[in-house]
């Protein structure tokens, strides 16, 4: 194998992943970030700024994924011996 072709993706690997941080959890939580981000907006100058609308949507869903991979991948053993997350796509070795 190349490593152009390391490089790339593997079928599977992108819906695993996703499966493992739990994605629709961060969907979710977005309108509650929402609310409190407008409701900030509100309180400060009574406008509505798009740009740290965007900067919410990021960092929620980029720092909640990353603590959903971390804790799925510190808590591997633990879930490797409970039935009901042992088929998580995280295995111990």
């Amino acid at each position: 194998m190349s490593s152009a072709s390391a490089a790339l993706p593997q079928p599977g690997r992108t819906k695993a992943f996703l499966r493992l941080v739990m994605i629709e959890h961060s969907v979710f939580a977005l309108p509650f970030a929402y609310i409190a981000a407008l409701t900030a907006m509100f309180e400060w100058d009574k406008n509505i700024h798009w740009g740290r609308l965007l900067l919410v949507t990021i960092c929620m869903v980029g720092l909640r994924t990353f603590a959903m991979a971390v804790n799925r991948i510190i808590d591997r053993e633990i879930d490797a011996r409970n039935p009901r997350t042992a088929q998580r796509p995280v295995r111990c070795r």
